[in-house]
């Protein structure tokens, strides 16, 4: 049983792999979400995901920026991607295909 106590040491050093990997792709996403050349575009997916999740949209939305962020550039022809990872949060195909059309004009 001691064993297989000294077992979870190893796997916190194979989670701290990612994290440094993570740290090369630093993102302030406080800053890429409310002064960004796109911060107008997050404050309406904000809103319009808060219509189909509630508050928490805010959360979501800051978490899915993130991920979106890291995975390449912040620009308007990627904004399909963050719709996407936006849209799995949603869970309800009417309000999905309700977000969908509300951010629709942010994806020209």
């Amino acid at each position: 049983a001691k064993k297989s106590a000294a077992a979870p040491p190893p796997q916190p050093k194979a989670g701290a792999a990612p994290a440094k990997e993570e740290a090369k792709k630093t993102v302030d996403v406080s800053k890429i979400i409310h002064a960004g050349p796109l911060a107008k575009v997050f404050q309406g997916f904000q809103d319009s995901l808060a219509l189909a999740i509630g508050p928490i949209s805010e959360m979501v939305v800051k978490d899915s920026v993130e991920i979106w962020a890291r995975n390449g550039e912040c620009s308007q022809e990627r904004l399909p991607e963050l719709v996407d990872l936006l849209v799995k949060e949603i869970d309800d195909p009417s309000l999905e295909a309700e977000f969908k059309l509300a951010v629709k004009k942010f994806l020209i």
